[in-house]
């Protein structure tokens, strides 16, 4: 491939959004968790038609997570329960995703492919995604109590 023609590729930009998925809980879980919260990858630059005109982008779950600090039982029956998503794309549309606030939003770098496939960038950026989880709220909602894992937000106590 000529080299201007690589440099003109639209690089990948793999971005987090964090969904209100609490509609989709048990009313057990969510009288403990208060909301439940379902952090997922998109690549920002990347959008697919699912048998329709209107575009969606491709979005790999990477966790789930209540408001409230849970029991370790809870929180294992809530790793338990979305565990399934990892494997899972789901299709959203791109104006749905777009118009949420960017407090919902946690935006990544282009990715420069180098050598790799968009398939290996992505799985490259769901791995790390999954193994660093630390977005899992949108910023502003109310820190859970007693989690310094959320001080570095800044959110108000």
């Amino acid at each position: 491939m000529n080299a201007a023609i690589k440099d003109a590729t639209i690089k990948p930009q793999f971005n987090v959004v964090v969904l209100d998925e609490t509609h989709h809980w048990s009313d057990e879980i969510r009288q403990y968790a208060g909301k439940m919260y379902g952090a997922y990858m998109y690549d920002v630059n990347r959008q697919v038609h699912v048998a329709e005109l209107t575009p969606s982008y491709e979005l790999y779950f990477l966790c789930n997570t209540p408001l409230n600090q849970v029991s370790d039982e809870m929180q294992e029956a809530i790793f338990e329960a979305g565990s399934g998503s990892g494997t899972d794309v789901m299709y959203v549309h791109c104006k749905d995703i777009d118009r949420l606030p960017d407090t919902h939003k946690y935006y990544g770098q282009p990715v420069d492919l180098g050598d790799d496939t968009y398939e290996e960038a992505l799985e490259a950026a769901l791995d790390h995604r999954r193994g660093n989880v630390v977005l899992d709220v949108p910023r502003g909602a109310p820190p859970r109590e007693s989690d310094p894992a959320l001080d570095f937000l800044g959110l108000p106590a």
